[in-house]
């Protein structure tokens, strides 16, 4: 597995890259596959973060939002950090 940063042009201020989670040939069934939507952003104070993907689903009449593998955000040198 390799991670891959993305530079986006017309990228809002505080955005440093977006990231891209790459699964090598050797990942068995996620060989070939690729995670996006990842990206680090530059706090007004300078500090780095990651933000993780996120999707909404239904359940009932409820909408709700998975936030990936955590809730909030994972600063650069491994500090979790909740909203």
């Amino acid at each position: 597995m390799r991670v891959q940063f993305v530079q986006r042009e017309n990228a809002p201020e505080r955005l440093v890259c977006e990231a891209e989670l790459i699964f090598d040939g050797d990942m068995g069934p996620l060989a070939g596959m690729k995670l996006v939507g990842f990206c680090l952003w530059r706090s007004a104070e300078g500090e780095v973060f990651v933000t993780f993907p996120s999707r909404a689903f239904g359940v009932g009449n409820d909408r709700k939002l998975w936030r990936g593998p955590s809730y909030g955000e994972i600063a650069l040198d491994g500090r979790q950090r909740r909203p």
